[in-house]
């Protein structure tokens, strides 16, 4: 039974939902701002998504059974092994989110 971990389900999400996010600035009317607000939010999900499935690289190895036969039995997983590169790419998409949502923010 395979199991893939939510945190690369919302990534996978996030990934698809980037262009959607980027072309709704387009066809939205308003300001400047708001537009551009759209196209950060959709960057901002890029870059996570990105990062997140380089931090759930496939993990393959395989084993012996602990049956008598000694038979080798193969496995695929994806658990989080975090890498600077994914890592870096989670900060830089939760800053761009962050100071996209400053602009529907008004104080």
């Amino acid at each position: 039974m395979r199991h893939t971990p939510h945190l690369l389900k919302i990534a996978i999400i996030a990934v698809g939902l980037a262009p959607c996010l980027s072309m709704t600035a387009f066809l939205l009317p308003g300001e400047h701002d708001f537009h551009r607000a759209f196209i950060q939010i959709g960057l901002s999900f890029l870059l996570f998504g990105c990062g997140e499935i380089l931090n759930h690289p496939l993990q393959t190895g395989r084993n012996f059974t602990e049956k008598e036969e000694s038979q080798l039995r193969c496995f695929k997983h994806r658990y989080r092994h975090p890498c600077i590169l994914g890592n870096l790419l989670d900060i830089i998409g939760l800053l761009i989110f962050f100071t996209a949502l400053t602009t529907f923010i008004s104080f």
